[in-house]
């Protein structure tokens, strides 16, 4: 997974840790959805602008792209990854979450 729609935001010290799912259709050979398999991925950023909830964010090596929704004409606005991407939520997210 390298992407999805953010469904997370929390402002650390140092960056931003932005969370995503990204959603899987599968289809019959009639072509009725059967089912739906969801992922989730996330990482740190630095200066995510305005990112919401809802938005399209999806990364590739050191940079990240980042649409906003709905759509207002920006496409993939690049911003600096901070780190590795990693699906379990890091301690000190959770820290902030609590605190």
């Amino acid at each position: 997974m390298v992407g999805g729609k953010v469904i997370n935001i929390v402002k650390m010290p140092k960056d931003v840790w932005v969370q995503c799912m990204e959603t899987t259709q599968y289809y019959d050979k009639q072509g009725r959805k059967t089912k739906a398999y969801h992922d989730t991925c996330a990482i740190r950023v630095k200066d995510p602008k305005e990112m919401k909830i809802g938005d399209s964010l999806w990364w590739q090596g050191n940079k990240a792209m980042w649409t906003p929704k709905p759509d207002d004409g920006r496409e993939d606005v690049v911003l600096e990854r901070v780190g590795y991407s990693h699906s379990k939520i890091p301690d000190d997210v959770l820290a902030v979450l609590t605190a």
